[in-house]
């Protein structure tokens, strides 16, 4: 093979080379871009999911709430059901999310002031819920080094009454000693003074 031959054949290589770096660069741009819209398009498909959610929740309380006022004597039982349910929902998960939630002696003795505006004098007085006031008590959670956090809470409603809702609460709830962490249950009377928009009973189940 000739010396032009050989540059001719190294020229082509260079050539073949650079054509297939250039495709792959390509390649490698187009599916980079693919994937950045696809990311893109599943943040913005999830937004949205979550705003259609919020949107029909919101709707679904309208037409509960005007139906538990204004319905005929079976879509009031059905919307005034909905109504005690969520009221008691939401302010379960504002009570417990307090109750259940501390790192230190501190948190653990603050959680009785933070609760102080869902519960009335005698319950947030005499309630076992902040466990004892003592510094001995609260002592106990920074000498064995534990942590609680809040999972959720199930109610189901027992009663209702125009003023009050009764039921029961079942939270769940993450409790950790040290490096080992566990989920603890526990179950709660519960009765709620709408007019007052406060907890009057959260007594624990045996």
């Amino acid at each position: 093979m000739t010396n032009r031959q050989k540059n001719v054949l190294v020229a082509g290589l260079c050539v073949l080379f650079i054509a297939l770096s250039a495709f792959f660069l390509r390649n490698r741009y187009s599916v980079l871009q693919s994937e950045k819209e696809l990311t893109a398009s599943t943040v913005a498909l999830d937004k949205a999911k979550k705003q259609y959610k919020k949107h029909e929740e919101e709707v679904s309380k309208k037409v509960y709430e005007f139906a538990s006022q204004n319905g005929n004597s079976e879509t009031k039982i059905i919307g005034q059901q909905y109504v005690a349910i969520k009221t008691l929902d939401n302010m379960s998960k504002k009570l417990f999310s307090i109750v259940f939630d501390y790192s230190d002696v501190q948190s653990y003795k603050n959680r009785r002031n933070k609760a102080a505006n869902l519960l009335d004098k005698k319950t947030l007085e005499t309630s076992d819920l902040f466990g004892n006031d003592t510094d001995e008590s609260s002592k106990v959670v920074d000498t064995l080094d534990i942590s609680s956090s809040f999972n959720n809470v199930s109610v189901y409603i027992t009663g209702q009454e125009e003023n009050s809702i009764t039921g029961f609460g079942i939270v769940t709830y993450n409790i950790q000693h040290g490096s080992t962490t566990d989920q603890g249950t526990r179950a709660y009377k519960l009765t709620y003074d709408r007019k007052n928009m406060l907890f009057t009973q959260v007594e624990k189940f045996n």
